[in-house]
């Protein structure tokens, strides 16, 4: 829940800790933030939950349910994806 609300610096932390524990079923709310709407400015801030939550999707390294991220209507998940699927062993 932290990553649709709260600060960035929260939805960060949270985005690492759920790269860390590795749990694939954290895929999908993963995208659903890089999509939401305050992590589309163009700000030093956004452009590190970005990088959070991408980082979080490679390490966890699910290939099937990232690469559904390609198919989101947001183009800000769409890059998301891109780059975690670029990334993955």
């Amino acid at each position: 829940s932290i990553l649709k609300s709260g600060s960035a610096a929260r939805q960060r932390v949270a985005a690492e800790a759920l790269g860390r524990i590795g749990d694939k079923s954290s895929v999908p709310p993963l995208l659903e933030a890089a999509a939401q709407p305050h992590n589309k400015i163009e700000h030093v801030a956004d452009r590190v939950l970005e990088h959070s939550i991408t980082f979080a999707l490679i390490e966890i390294g699910d290939f099937q349910q990232t690469a559904e991220g390609l198919t989101s209507s947001d183009t800000w998940a769409r890059r998301v994806a891109m780059i975690a699927l670029d990334q993955m062993e």
